[in-house]
């Protein structure tokens, strides 16, 4: 194979975080949903929670996903899953 389709080699000082999956459990309040607002299930992340992240900022990325704002957001429950 040519060199220009091989990837760099690396020297291993340069590691990607890997991505974190979580089992989450959420209400979404925006009037939109309001027939199925309950939702639960497996949300992966390009990187982890912190072990210390507020539930606030657990409730702004799964609003992001839903272009919503945090406050339409309720989290129930956050797990990480191993």
């Amino acid at each position: 194979m040519c060199s220009g389709s091989q990837p760099p080699k690396s020297d291993g000082r340069n590691l990607k975080s890997m991505s974190a999956k979580y089992y989450t459990q959420f209400v979404l309040t925006d009037t939109q949903y309001r027939d199925g607002n309950e939702f639960s299930g497996v949300v992966e992340l390009s990187q982890p929670m912190d072990h210390n992240t507020d539930t606030r900022d657990i409730e702004a990325a799964l609003a992001r996903n839903f272009d919503l704002h945090r406050s339409s957001v309720k989290l129930l429950s956050w797990s990480r899953l191993h």
